[in-house]
């Protein structure tokens, strides 16, 4: 098909819970994050082997499904990035038998603005950990996020937290579901804007 871009976000169907989720790959939240046994790797790799052999360009997003697999911010977001980090040396630097594909864009979370009981300070907060913590590990990572619901307020609330905190924030994604490709080409116009007004673009 030539496409030249594909997001990693999950996997459908009935055997949704295996693929790409943080929770997905590493299953049990009290076991050694340092442990390669503690990883499941195997149908996530299935995915990005085959998307790297297209050629296409990656974008990885480190985060969960909101159907139910854990969509829920991690209690422990230290423990959590180190298993980021791990995900990523997999793929990137061999880990766990992994792969050396390179990997640059890593998106952090997704749909954090469809989570109810959730404060944006509690989940900028969460980003940015993350964020500092992937790149102390590699800086030449890009690192972005947050997968945002539609292109409005919270979006344009977190670009100002990243600003204001020097936050690491490479780009910004959001996985809109509009009814045409108008409106959806009209939110990205109105974000992108705001982005130059803001001097983040």
């Amino acid at each position: 098909m030539g496409v030249p871009c594909v997001r990693f976000a999950d996997a459908g169907g009935k055997q949704s819970g295996l693929y790409v989720n943080v929770s997905s790959i590493f299953c049990d939240a009290s076991a050694d994050e340092y442990d390669p046994k503690n990883y499941r790797f195997a149908p996530t790799d299935t995915l990005v082997k085959a998307a790297a052999e297209s050629g296409a360009r990656i974008v990885y997003r480190l985060g969960e499904s909101d159907c139910g697999f854990g969509y829920a911010l991690p209690q422990n977001p230290e423990k959590w990035t180190r298993v980021c980090v791990n995900i990523i040396r997999h793929y990137n630097d061999g880990w766990a038998d992994g792969m050396q594909l390179g990997l640059r864009d890593f998106e952090i979370w997704a749909k954090p603005d469809t989570m109810p009981d959730v404060t944006n300070a509690t989940v900028f907060g969460f980003y940015e950990k993350v964020a500092h913590g992937i790149k102390s590990y590699n800086p030449d990572l890009q690192v972005g996020g947050m997968g945002f619901a539609d292109y409005g307020v919270m979006a344009r609330e977190f670009v100002k937290y990243c600003k204001k905190k020097q936050t690491p924030l490479d780009f910004i994604s959001v996985c809109a579901y509009g009814q045409t490709p108008d409106a959806a080409l009209s939110g990205a116009n109105k974000l992108s804007a705001y982005l130059q007004k803001s001097d983040m673009a």
